[in-house]
C-alpha cells in the first residue's frame, strides 16, 4: 500500500509533509506557516481517499470495551 502511495509524487509529498522540511520562512515557534502551503484544503482527506480507494480496510474498536471517561465538575 505504501509503495502505491510513493509512486504518486503529489500525494506522497502531501502525506510526508515534504514542504515543511527546510522552509524559507517559519513562525516564532519554528513552524511552517500554513499560508505558504500548496495544500490549502485541510478538510479534504486526499491521501485517505487514495488509500481507501486502493483497498485499505479500516476497523474501528468498539467503545464498549473501553472504560468510560470521567467527567469532572468545577466546584
Amino acid at each position: 500500500m505504501i509503495e502505491a502511495l510513493k509512486q504518486n509524487k503529489e500525494l506522497w509529498d502531501l502525506f510526508s509533509k515534504r514542504e515543511e522540511y527546510n522552509p524559507l520562512i517559519s513562525d516564532q515557534y519554528q513552524r511552517f506557516p500554513y499560508y505558504l502551503s500548496k495544500h490549502r484544503n485541510i478538510l479534504e482527506p486526499e491521501v485517505s481517499k487514495f488509500l481507501i480507494g486502493n483497498g485499505l480496510n479500516l476497523e474501528v474498536e468498539s467503545t464498549k470495551s473501553r472504560m468510560p471517561l470521567r467527567r469532572f465538575s468545577r466546584a
